[in-house]
């Protein structure tokens, strides 16, 4: 019996309950399938594939960022105009054909220009799928709702990370564009599920107040948001900076990458909704940041290590550093 309620309780926090929470966790999942793919194997296809340097990379994935953190605004303004849902799904649409045109790329300057569109639009429907959750679901759902949204995306990510593990052991240039492609339909099936979820009715605009930029004054909510936005660079530090680490710093295999990403995943699933729990508050969701931050500043100096490790040991500092990264996402998240 106690075994049975243990299966029965594990379930509940991996599985939403039906009707809307479990719609936006459906697509989150379908979502992050392609781009979980993508995400375990881009540093390989972007060094392998187009040819380019980690420090192109790098530098390229640095700037489509700036451009994102400084359109957020605008682009705010933007689906406020036209509507949560259509942005969404015209951003989705877009991106699938950014992530189609990526194996056609030539050079610096072609990859460039790809990755800060994908950034831009990217940013758009991070934006429009935020608000339109917001105003979709009741405010006492809201916490529950987008943790269990925020562990579908991880079940996709983890899914699309075992398929990712046989692209890095295929090893050509085929299957690395076949990964391009099929993250491209996922988008395109992700734009579907999104087209059937409820309407929102589009705000109308107020006759006369203040311009949007006016929130630049808040400077306390400015404050805490480009606090918030640092701290949320635990993404780009486990997709983007620990896969380049682990191809030019290390003497680990490549097909480490996908485990590490899958083991982000298997941890999220199991601890995302737990670790959501008491940041449904102001002062929660403060430690909830504090806490976060602690724990992505104790993954800096962990990971340099496996720079000057070897074989089996390598592969542990690597492990610790991503589970020490992974607690960090989970928290910082859930404080956001």
């Amino acid at each position: 019996m106690g075994a049975r309620d243990t299966i029965r309780t594990a379930v509940r926090h991996v599985v939403p309950p039906a009707g809307l929470t479990r719609a936006l966790a459906v697509q989150a999942m379908v979502y992050a399938t392609g781009h979980g793919l993508f995400q375990a194997g881009s540093a390989v296809f972007f060094t392998r594939a187009l040819g380019l340097s980690p420090t192109q990379v790098g530098l390229g994935l640095s700037l489509a960022a700036g451009v994102s953190l400084l359109g957020t605004v605008p682009l705010g303004a933007v689906t406020d105009r036209y509507g949560t849902q259509r942005v969404w799904q015209i951003g989705l649409v877009a991106e699938a054909a950014l992530f189609g045109a990526y194996p056609f790329v030539g050079g610096f300057a072609g990859f460039l220009a790809v990755v800060v569109a994908l950034a831009v639009v990217d940013a758009t429907t991070g934006v429009a799928r935020q608000v339109y959750s917001i105003n979709v679901l009741r405010p006492e759902d809201r916490v529950t709702a987008l943790a269990y949204q925020r562990s579908a995306l991880n079940v996709g990510f983890g899914l699309g990370a075992a398929i990712s593990g046989v692209v890095l052991a295929v090893d050509t240039l085929a299957a690395y564009q076949g990964m391009v492609w099929f993250n491209a339909a996922m988008l395109l099936v992700t734009a579907v599920f999104v087209y059937r979820l409820p309407r929102v009715p589009v705000a109308a605009a107020p006759a006369a107040g203040p311009s949007r930029f006016a929130v630049l004054r808040d400077r306390p909510f400015m404050a805490v948001s480009l606090l918030s936005g640092l701290l949320g660079a635990h993404g780009t530090l486990y997709l983007v900076v620990l896969p380049l680490w682990v191809l030019s710093h290390t003497d680990a295999p490549r097909t480490l990458i996908a485990a590490l990403v899958l083991l982000n995943t298997i941890l999220a699933v199991l601890l995302q909704v737990r670790a959501s729990r008491g940041a449904d508050t102001v002062a929660g969701a403060g430690r909830a940041l504090r806490v976060g931050g602690l724990l992505i500043a104790l993954f800096c100096p962990v990971l340099p290590i496996s720079a000057v490790t070897g074989g089996v040991l390598t592969i542990v500092v690597l492990v610790a550093a991503a589970v020490v990264l992974t607690l960090a996402e989970l928290v910082q998240s859930a404080g956001a």
